[in-house]
């Protein structure tokens, strides 16, 4: 029998976990579609669409989307171009089941923090295309801070204590542990108390924002 090249002996070894990890990402793929379809009761091909907006929402591309539902410009720079994206992402929450919960979702910024200490109870927030909520109150916060010459300073943090509108995408989203809800871009938000700037038990500082939904 002819010997092994060492150069070669652990090639096998080497590519065999790749190609796991790639039929353990199919499968998990397609698993999210049949759970899709399911839910929601759509065809393979609108589930996959779904999820493919769903995923690269959770990725980079809602920085696209949200520009394009504020401003009506496309970036054609996206594989899906961002009007067709945002489409199949407001469809996918208007058929989905909406969260039960309290959620959270953190804005930097100085001056935004100023700008809404400034609002009164009654006052419309318009969050300017679909948004991106948390369900848990960590994340919103780390969401909502800058570094400013060293230190963290935190910004807005809304709370809404029942979404109308808000759906968890944790099942599809690229990282579940965001615990993310994303809200319809047709939602607006009225404030139900006064801005308070807010100390929490870890000495983070930030300007809460209680709100309910409007759709």
């Amino acid at each position: 029998m002819a010997k092994l090249n060492p150069c070669l002996k652990n090639l096998g070894s080497s590519i065999a976990p790749k190609n796991r990890r790639g039929h353990l990402y199919i499968k998990a793929e397609d698993a999210e579609i049949k759970q899709i379809m399911l839910d929601l009761s759509v065809d393979k091909k609108t589930a996959k669409s779904y999820r493919y907006s769903i995923r690269g929402w959770s990725q980079n591309d809602y920085k696209d989307v949200r520009k394009f539902q504020s401003t009506g410009i496309a970036d054609y720079g996206l594989k899906d171009p961002s009007i067709g994206q945002s489409k199949r992402i407001e469809e996918f929450i208007k058929k989905s089941q909406s969260f039960e919960g309290e959620i959270y979702r953190g804005i930097k910024g100085i001056d935004i923090r100023k700008n809404f200490a400034n609002m009164n109870v009654g006052d419309m927030v318009d969050m300017q295309g679909t948004s991106s909520w948390t369900s848990k109150y960590s994340k919103a916060l780390k969401h909502s801070q800058v570094i400013d010459r060293g230190q963290e300073i935190n910004g807005v943090v809304f709370k809404l204590k029942k979404t109308k509108s808000g759906t968890s995408i944790t099942h599809i989203s690229a990282f579940p542990q965001e615990g993310e809800v994303i809200a319809s871009e047709s939602s607006r938000f009225k404030l139900v108390k006064t801005p308070k700037v807010v100390t929490d038990i870890e000495e983070n500082i930030y300007l809460e924002v209680i709100v309910e939904e409007i759709l």
